[in-house]
């Protein structure tokens, strides 16, 4: 389903964002600024998206995102235990007992949909093996040209890949590396102030089964405490040196500058480059015959000039190095990028961005312009020619070429044409004649003309904005694969005027959701969600597919779901909403209605927030910066939009002081009658008597415990215990409050998610929190001896406890071998009764189902044969490994190498059914990865074990 259905009055095309189109009935006339509206271009949404991002996460006390807090997160987390470990420390707990908290996780795709990708290449040995680096959800392998997928990456490694490339040396084609940090990214751009943020990465990552296993690299990891791995935070390109057959010489183009390993990366050195100040971007290529040319940017971290700046030239393998900048280079270059020709290597081109004025900051959104330069027969010194020109659109039907400031940026060269030239932006460029000018200049792909409606759009054949990379098959001159924000594409014949793109994302789960809702009607497999760059799409059977169907385009943002399933909201930024009904019978959406409320956009935050009423489920509630708005008819809109328009309704109740936004609502049945809302002020408020808005009662119900200034994410209610809780998203902040007496007094509940108890530290951004029931069991009470479990999904994953206990709580790591360490943005739940399911929406990863199993009290419980992940994992000396047998019988559980070869028995012979933890001494180890394997009669079960 690809908007198939009728909107009403409709939407506004935006030309340089992700389709939304809303068109105005000609009976009816809107006052919101349909100018603005139009006029905002991608970057600039982004722009907005940053403003919002930054205030969520930066440390109230000095305005800034702490430096490397996710790595310093990363670090601290992976001391949390995992949900099963709560057996090895609880003596108390069996798992003999129903295993309270230990959910059943389902990955529900989408399957269908690709997220932001950077690089993408094939195996030189067999072209239909793919290898493709996802902006944050890891490195995914193909085996049939990517019409199927597998995730090599491990869910608990760090997932922001940039760079990926093969050993091509004959005999040495099984090895593969890749680059992770994105230094311009946007995955958390819910938390960045600026247009682009950095997401630092975490060194590289070595394959030597050919990418299906991945291995990273000590050399290039650690705490990032000295110069060297700071280069390691942002991998640009990796280059394995193919004319050396003696040594394993790698180069890799890192912040900072050009490092070489002549030991497969044992070792490195910087070769060129400025380690005080940092270029920003860095890039390297290499002849057939050994010669190297290097990039580094003007552009710096600290704004000072680099010692080296421009495009460089070395015959002796980076020992020395030749300046060989164009003399009409940009002084300003912010971003370079440089490509042979592959077969001749007779020609060398430098790609550049660089903003319009002078700004130094990376980071700070501005204008920029393209340039474009091409050296001829570059083994000997020879002159530049500016070729920018060729960069000019020529035609209304051609969108001047854009780089969002270098985020979407790269250029190929065709290996069966060398004037045949690619340039990636926010489109797709091809030059047929190397750019010497515009008059070959096509847009082929990301945005397209249409000249009968809108103008620039997308088209279902047509490849998705933001290119970042291309590869073209050796065994057919006209094919090629491309990879963007919207996945992995495949064109049969690029030398078409208008190639015919085809999706390859079927079970290429990478997608980046905002936000989640399930139905809690009668038929409870209905979601819906808002996904990064991709709009809003809905899932109507969970039960039988993972394919999800688009219902809006744009950004998606907040979603709801009316009680009964009859109608729902999405939205996208700066308060546009739109209403939807749909079919009874089919669940599918129809009828759509533009509903915000009729004032200016500029009323309104970025990301808008907005509650439908539990309590009519025919009112809604939608937050205008300081002011809330409150709409008494809902479905009036399905047959008079003037009356809709025109009831919507605030008043000083609803407004709190102009520096100060609502950030989240939420309601609860224990609350009749009212509203929650929190703040950016680090606020909570309880409005009363909000069915008559002539009456409404503020009560402010803040804690002076509450962290001053800080922005109030997210509001959930223990309804079996009545207790309301509270989460804060900045760092160094105490990120979890309850309340067990209607807000009277509260005290913090984050436990072991802060470092230190006052939050400072490496704690993590907590996004959002709910309550599920759990699920009945036969002796009628739970042995924690609560009934529900308390969830928080963060930067880094999601965790549970079952026992709020103040500052002592005790959080558990869930889906730690499924979600991992992925960025959870909502969570929503199904626990009315005959469902107990939590549902989280990633980014990077798609969305997860969690389920608690029901069991009724006349069942017997059987007990399955079950192999837990060991713990700690690394391990240093030794580790706990736990199992469960289903009966008495042989077992043995042994210890294998990577490459399958058994290193020891741990235990073995005849066991008792229930469940088992035996100690392994790693102490004698070599670092590395290794499987542990239980078999018995009926099965045999594998994990993955890591020794330090």
């Amino acid at each position: 389903m690809k908007q198939n259905y009728k909107l009403i009055p409709y939407i506004i095309a935006i030309p340089t964002i992700i389709l939304i189109c809303i068109l105005i009935n000609n009976n009816f006339k809107r006052n919101f600024e349909i100018n603005n509206l139009s006029k905002l271009s991608r970057a600039e949404v982004t722009a907005l998206f940053h403003e919002y991002d930054q205030a969520r996460t930066k440390d109230p006390a000095t305005g800034l995102v702490p430096e490397n807090i996710r790595k310093q997160v990363l670090n601290f987390v992976s001391k949390i235990p995992v949900r099963n470990e709560y057996y090895f420390n609880n003596s108390s707990a069996k798992f003999g007992d129903y295993p309270e908290g230990d959910l059943k996780w389902e990955n529900l795709g989408p399957d269908n949909i690709g997220g932001r990708t950077n690089c993408i290449q094939y195996d030189i040995e067999n072209e239909d093996i793919l290898l493709v680096g996802a902006a944050s959800g890891g490195v995914w392998r193909s085996v049939d040209k990517g019409y199927s997928w597998t995730k090599t990456t491990s869910s608990n490694a760090i997932q922001n890949v940039y760079c990926i490339a093969q050993d091509i040396r004959e005999g040495k084609t099984k090895t593969w590396y890749y680059g992770t940090g994105e230094l311009l990214s946007t995955v958390d751009r819910r938390h960045i102030l600026s247009a682009r943020m950095s997401y630092p990465g975490d060194g590289i990552f070595k394959s030597i089964d050919n990418g299906a296993t991945w291995e990273p690299i000590p050399s290039t990891q650690g705490s990032f405490a000295g110069n060297l791995k700071d280069n390691f935070q942002g991998v640009w390109k990796i280059l394995p040196d193919n004319t050396i057959l003696d040594e394993d010489v790698i180069y890799a183009a890192c912040l900072g500058g050009i490092l070489k390993s002549t030991d497969g990366g044992k070792t490195w050195v910087e070769i060129l480059g400025d380690s005080n100040n940092k270029p920003f971007s860095t890039d390297i290529v290499m002849t057939d015959g050994g010669i190297l040319f290097a990039s580094m940017s003007r552009v710096s971290l600290n704004g000072v000039e680099p010692a080296y700046f421009g495009i460089f030239r070395s015959v002796d393998r980076g020992l020395s190095w030749d300046n060989i900048t164009p003399a009409d280079f940009p002084s300003n270059a912010k971003v370079i990028k440089l490509a042979l020709t592959p077969n001749s290597n007779n020609m060398l081109y430098a790609l550049v961005d660089y903003p319009n004025a002078n700004g130094m900051n990376p980071y700070t959104f501005q204008a920029s312009s393209l340039g474009l330069w091409k050296l001829a027969n570059p083994d000997i010194k020879s002159k530049w020619k500016n070729v920018s020109v060729g960069l000019i659109s020529p035609s209304e039907e051609v969108m001047t070429p854009a780089t969002l400031g270098g985020y979407a940026f790269n250029i190929k060269v065709s290996p069966f044409d060398e004037n045949t030239v690619f340039v990636m932006g926010t489109s797709l460029y091809k030059s047929s004649n190397g750019f010497d000018d515009n008059s070959q200049l096509e847009m082929i792909g990301g945005y397209y003309y249409d000249d009968g409606s809108i103008g620039y759009d997308l088209g279902s054949d047509y490849l998705h904005p933001d290119v970042h990379d291309i590869v073209f098959l050796e065994s057919a001159s006209k094919s090629v694969f491309s990879v963007s924000d919207g996945g992995v594409y495949f064109a049969q014949d690029i030398t078409r005027p208008i190639p015919q793109w085809e999706q390859r994302n079927d079970g290429f789960i990478t997608s980046q959701f905002y936000s989640i809702a399930v139905s809690k009607s009668d038929y409870k497999d209905f979601l819906i969600g808002g996904l990064q760059d991709n709009g809003t799409f809905c899932l109507r059977n969970k039960k039988i597919s993972k394919t999800w169907e688009e219902v809006y385009g744009g950004d998606g943002m907040p979603v709801a779901l009316s009680k009964d399933l009859d109608f729902g909201f999405v939205s996208w930024y700066s308060g546009n909403m739109v209403y939807f009904t749909l079919n009874p019978d089919t669940h599918e959406p129809e009828n759509g209605y533009y509903a915000s409320p009729n004032i200016s956009n500029s009323n309104f935050n970025f990301y808008t927030v907005f509650q439908l009423n539990i309590f009519d489920n025919n009112s809604l509630f939608v937050a205008a910066k300081n002011k809330i708005y409150y709409q008494p008819d809902l479905k009036i809109i399905e047959t008079d939009q003037n009356t809709y328009y025109n009831a919507w309704e605030t008043n000083s109740q609803y407004t709190v002081s102009p520096d100060e936004n609502f950030t989240c609502f939420a309601q609860t049945e224990n609350y009749p009658d009212a509203l929650f809302a929190g703040t950016n002020k680090g606020k909570l408020y309880l409005y009363d008597n909000i069915s008559n808005n002539n009456k409404v009662v503020k009560y402010d119900i803040s804690s002076i415990n509450f962290p001053s200034n800080a922005w109030l994410s997210d509001i959930a209610f223990d309804e079996v215990n009545g207790i309301i809780l509270v989460t804060f998203s900045n760092y160094n902040v105490v990120s979890i409050f309850a309340s067990s007496d209607d807000g009277s007094t509260w005290e913090s509940v984050a436990g072991n998610l802060e470092e230190n108890t006052n939050g400072l530290g490496a704690g993590p951004s907590v996004r959002t929190i709910k309550v599920m029931k759990k699920a009945p069991i036969p002796t009628g009470k739970h042995p924690s001896g609560n009934d529900v479990l308390y969830f928080v999904g963060t930067d880094v994953g999601l965790f549970s406890t079952d026992n709020l206990n103040g500052i002592n709580t005790i959080w558990y790591r869930e889906g730690a071998d499924d979600i991992g360490n992925v960025i959870v943005e909502d969570l929503d739940v199904v626990d009315d009764g005959t469902e107990f399911k939590i549902y989280v929406a990633t980014q990077g990863s798609g969305v997860f189902g969690g389920e608690e199993l029901i069991i009724s009290v006349n069942d017997e419980i059987k007990l399955e044969e079950k192999l837990y992940q060991n713990y700690p994992n690394p391990a240093d000396k030794s580790t706990k490994i736990m199992f469960t047998l289903q009966e008495a019988e042989m077992a043995d559980l042994s210890l294998y190498n990577i490459t399958g070869n058994k290193i020891r028995s741990i235990c073995s012979g005849y066991m008792e059914a229930g469940d088992h933890t035996v100690r392994v001494n790693t102490s004698g180890l070599i670092p590395g990865a290794y499987f542990y394997t239980l078999k018995t009669k009926n099965s045999s079960i594998t994990k993955k074990l890591i020794v330090k």
